[in-house]
């Protein structure tokens, strides 16, 4: 099926749509938003599949250090580059659908908020790209 170009309204983690592409290999389904997929009004999108990761792979959180913030894995491994990679493939995604806005997944490290060591609120790195380039930013 061919999606024309304005028909679709926003992004959706494509984990909130059903497709099982967290780090552990499970979803978490949204009702709501599966049916705007079926229904295509939404488009799913995983920023970390994008970038080359494997699902499942490693659990990793937004954390700073030096006054930077970085993507790390449970293992202290520098995912950053991968996850700014992901952040604009999506971007550009949704720019070529011309889409602005998102429904992201809370708690990710890509697309939502996360809680770092000191207990601070942070952007995932998708979703502060998306932010920082106008995108409307909406969390389940």
């Amino acid at each position: 099926m061919m999606i024309k170009k304005g028909k679709l309204k926003c992004l959706v983690s494509a984990c909130l749509a059903g497709v099982k592409c967290r780090y552990n290999g499970k979803d978490c389904k949204n009702l709501q938003l599966y049916r705007m997929v079926r229904e295509c009004k939404a488009l799913p999108f995983c920023p970390e599949l994008l970038s080359g990761l494997p699902t499942p792979r490693k659990p990793s959180q937004v954390i700073y250090r030096s006054g930077k913030r970085k993507v790390v894995s449970l293992y202290g491994e520098n995912l950053s580059n991968i996850f700014q990679k992901g952040a604009i493939l999506s971007y550009n995604l949704a720019k070529r659908f011309g889409i602005d806005s998102a429904y992201l997944k809370r708690r990710s490290p890509s697309c939502g908020y996360n809680s770092d060591q000191r207990k601070e609120k942070t952007f995932g790195i998708t979703a502060a790209y998306f932010f920082k380039k106008g995108m409307k930013i909406f969390t389940r």
